[in-house]
């Protein structure tokens, strides 16, 4: 008795619409495996290639490129070279930019006395 109490407090008025609600979406989903497993349709196979017909497709197969070419004014093939230290500013075919490409947290770049301690 103890576990239909508990079956029973759960139809009180206010809850039996979320309750029905549940039963519903449980029994569709039921349902829908049921469909699934049972019903489901099966796959028509072709029939196997001969060797012949597997050396025509062979023989018919262009691979495509994995990559498209490359045109002859991508930025890619003419890269830019900077001169000198890679300071504040920087020198990128004579003419000065400011460096925004590289970090200089400590400040450590251009500083004479940290750089003959490195590269002694």
């Amino acid at each position: 008795m103890a576990i239909y109490d508990g079956v029973f407090n759960l139809l009180t008025v206010s809850e039996a619409p979320k309750f029905s609600l549940f039963l519903l979406i449980e029994s569709i989903a039921i349902c829908f495996a049921l469909y699934y497993f049972v019903f489901r349709r099966n796959k028509k196979r072709l029939p196997a290639l001969t060797e012949k017909e597997k050396e025509e497709l062979i023989a018919k197969w262009q691979p495509e490129p994995l990559v498209p070419d490359t045109p002859p004014d991508h930025f890619a093939l003419h890269p830019k070279f900077i001169d000198g230290k890679m300071t504040k500013h920087v020198s990128i075919e004579g003419k000065d930019y400011l460096n925004l490409a590289t970090s200089n947290f400590l400040g450590f770049v251009g500083v004479d006395r940290i750089e003959v301690f490195f590269f002694c």
